[in-house]
This record gives C-alpha cells, sequence and structure tokens, in this order.
C-alpha cells in the first residue's frame, strides 16, 4: 500500500495541468509569484505583510486595527477617502484587506483588463498612505465601539478565547494609549517591501506581469529604522475562560495550533488522519485558521470541572493514539487526492502559493518519505498540553472573569 500511494503522489494525471507559479524579485525586496492563466476572465492579487513578534507590543492591544482604520480614512497617493472609494467602484474593483496573528493581507479582484489601474490603486493604499491626525479620536472610539460590538455574543468571546480570530482584540485601555505617533512607527516598520510576498493570478505572461508590478510598485523601498523592538517573551498556556451564554448547554472547547516548526507534511497528513477518524465524530470541531486543532466537548448536565477534565483526559489519550502503517497509507491517498482537485479552487491555488513561497507547503516526497513514527512524534508535539487554550461554555461556566 505504501508503495502505490506514494505512486499515486508522483503519477497519477491531475484533473487540470497547472504549471509551477513563476517568481521573481523587485530591487526593493519585493517576492513576486505569478500564476498564468490565460482563460481567466479576472485579475487577482493578493498583498501579504509579514507581522513579526516585537510589531505589536503587549499593553497596546489594537494597534493594527486601529492603524488599518486610519489608512483607510486618509489620503492614498494623494487621492481622498472618497475619491479612492469612487475609482475602485467605477472600475468595478473589489479590494479587501483582513488581518491575522501573523500578517496584514490586501486581496485584489478586477477585470482583466483593468489589471493596470487595479495594482496602481492597491499601491497607492499600501505604498502611500497619509493618515490624517484629526481623525484619531474618532477612529479609536469606532474602534473600541466595534470591538465591544464584536464580542457581544459567547461565539465572539470564544473564539477571541481560543486565539481564532488572529492577534488578540483591541481593549479599551489599550486603544486609549496609543498615540499617533505609534501609529505611524507601525506603519513605517511594517509596510515594508522586504516584508512583502505578492502573489498574481490571472489573463498575463511574466515579461507582461513584471512590467505591471515595476510600474505600480516599483518604486517601493524603505526607510531606515530604528533597531527591531525585543520580542516579548511567549505567554504560558492561560486558564480556562468561562463564558457565560444563558440557556446553552454546558460545553467544553479546547484550541492548539501546529508547532510553527512542524513539518508541513506531517502537519497536512496528521489533520487528514484526525478529520477522517469516527472515534472523534463527537470531539473535533471544523477547521480553524492555519490548521489549529478545535475540540468541543458537549456535557449538559455536569460541573464545569468535570467536563473540563474529561476533555482534558480524551485530548492526552489522542496524543498517544499510535498511527499505523495502514493509517499512513490512507492519509496519503487522501492528500494525493486533494492535490487533484486543488486547481478546481482559485482561492485554494493562491492559498498554495502563499504557503509554498513561505516553505509551508507540503512536499509530494516528503509526503512519501513519513513515517508511522513521525506522526506519532508530530501529534504528540501539537497536543502539549502547554499549548492548548480552553473555554468552557455555557449557563453552567459561571461568571465572566
Amino acid at each position: 500500500m505504501a508503495l502505490a500511494a506514494v505512486l499515486l503522489l508522483t503519477g497519477a494525471p491531475r484533473l487540470a495541468a497547472q504549471a509551477p507559479p513563476r517568481t521573481f524579485t523587485l530591487p526593493g525586496g519585493l517576492r513576486v509569484m505569478l500564476r498564468e492563466d490565460q482563460g481567466r476572465l479576472l485579475f487577482r492579487a493578493r498583498l501579504r505583510l509579514a507581522l513579526r513578534p516585537g510589531d505589536l507590543p503587549p499593553g497596546k492591544e489594537g494597534l493594527a486595527d486601529l492603524a488599518l482604520r486610519m489608512m483607510d480614512r486618509g489620503e492614498a497617493g494623494q487621492l481622498s477617502p472618497a475619491a479612492f472609494d469612487r475609482a475602485l467602484d467605477e472600475g468595478g474593483i473589489r479590494l479587501t484587506r483582513t488581518l491575522s496573528a501573523g500578517a496584514l493581507t490586501w486581496e485584489l479582484v478586477s477585470r482583466s483588463r483593468d489589471q493596470d489601474r487595479a495594482l496602481g490603486l492597491l499601491a497607492n493604499r499600501v505604498l502611500r498612505p497619509v493618515l490624517d491626525p484629526a481623525t484619531l479620536e474618532p477612529e479609536r472610539l469606532a474602534c473600541w465601539r466595534d470591538q465591544e460590538a464584536a464580542l457581544a455574543s459567547p461565539d465572539a468571546r470564544l473564539r477571541t478565547a481560543l486565539g481564532l480570530d488572529g492577534p488578540p482584540p483591541a481593549t479599551e485601555q489599550g486603544l486609549g494609549q496609543l498615540t499617533f505617533a505609534d501609529l505611524e512607527t507601525f506603519l513605517r516598520r511594517v509596510l515594508r517591501p522586504e516584508r512583502a510576498l505578492l502573489v498574481l493570478e490571472g489573463d498575463l505572461g511574466l515579461e507582461q506581469a513584471k512590467a505591471l508590478v515595476l510600474l505600480s510598485l516599483g518604486t517601493w523601498t524603505g526607510a531606515p529604522l530604528a533597531p527591531e523592538p525585543p520580542v516579548p517573551a511567549a505567554p504560558a498556556a492561560p486558564p480556562p475562560v468561562r463564558i457565560p451564554a444563558p440557556g446553552e448547554p454546558l460545553r467544553v472547547e479546547a484550541a492548539v495550533p501546529p508547532p510553527a516548526d512542524l513539518d508541513p507534511s506531517l502537519r497536512d497528513l496528521v489533520l487528514l488522519l484526525l478529520r477522517n477518524d469516527p472515534r472523534l465524530a463527537d470531539l473535533l470541531a471544523p477547521d480553524s485558521p492555519g490548521g489549529t486543532l478545535r475540540f468541543t466537548l458537549r456535557a449538559p448536565g455536569q460541573q464545569a470541572d468535570a467536563a473540563l477534565a474529561a476533555l482534558r483526559d480524551r485530548l492526552a489519550a489522542l496524543a498517544g493514539r499510535g498511527f499505523t502503517a495502514a493509517d499512513l497509507d490512507r492519509a496519503r491517498t487522501a492528500w494525493a487526492e486533494a492535490q487533484r482537485v486543488r486547481p478546481l479552487h482559485p482561492e485554494a491555488m493562491l492559498d498554495g502559493d502563499l504557503q509554498e513561497a513561505d516553505g509551508l507547503a507540503p512536499r509530494s516526497w516528503a509526503v512519501g518519505a513519513a513515517t508511522p513514527g513521525a506522526l506519532n512524534g508530530a501529534l504528540g508535539r501539537w497536543l502539549d498540553p502547554a499549548r492548548i487554550r480552553w473555554a468552557i461554555v455555557g449557563e453552567a461556566a459561571g461568571p465572566r472573569p
């Protein structure tokens, strides 16, 4: 079976032939990946800027969120906020941004014929933002109101407690301590080409893509910076968060991201085995960002501490589960099938290209070389009790801390 699985990884025909993305780097350090698709009518671009541990210091929760809001309310390449939005609307261009624990990301979708204009607007937003000090206080207040609204539901508080929605959320105290200089310093540090990766997809060749990127982003350089801020020590796993939810039966939740240095091939194989294990059907919750494992134990009528102990015991047993050679063969086959259908999903292709650029994409040879012992070691590290975040939710969860 192992030999058959390896052959499936390397020799099976694909549903749609896909050439690997082509890459180039601009003089300022911006990395670019191009996935050429001559039949695509839409142009897509995703610009991601990496966040580093020292960028979001403790005590200034909300720094990134407020900085992005100030960018949206300020000029972008001498275009006022209203003029910028009007240019997007007139061109039928969709520009969205997201903030995750590890990156700021802008995603752009336009018609192929408008790709020059679209990428130029993205460049104006990211390369040439001008913050307006007059908007600081209104945006600070709006940011806090939005945060209060976002955490109004028990589910939102749960996702925050489990660390599923990016960096720590804004706090009233953290927002209150932020100054205009803090925001400018943060953007100078983060909006830099050497931190950036741009992925393009559409009906354009390599030379056309180079010309397009040079025209829009070729002047992007980073000014000299002060030394990197110190990296805060990794916090210890917090105690279980209790989230009252009137009318809901008691449940205990746990979440744990994969170790940062875990081989991507082992990560994907372990995920596939757990997702398809019928013994975990009542425990394993839907997928979460970044491959985070999330578990839910429903325990109506029980005491919160007893339910928490029960989930701890089940995860401890899972960590020592013991994958076999037959399990590994099944995971390899499932992984190969997922690769066959991946070209049918544009979003999955872009996600895969970003992972590829960061060295986070699994390699077929590494999938073929995996062993049951390596899988068991990966699962044990992944479910280290010191790395798990816990939450108790429901009517019997107790008072909110």
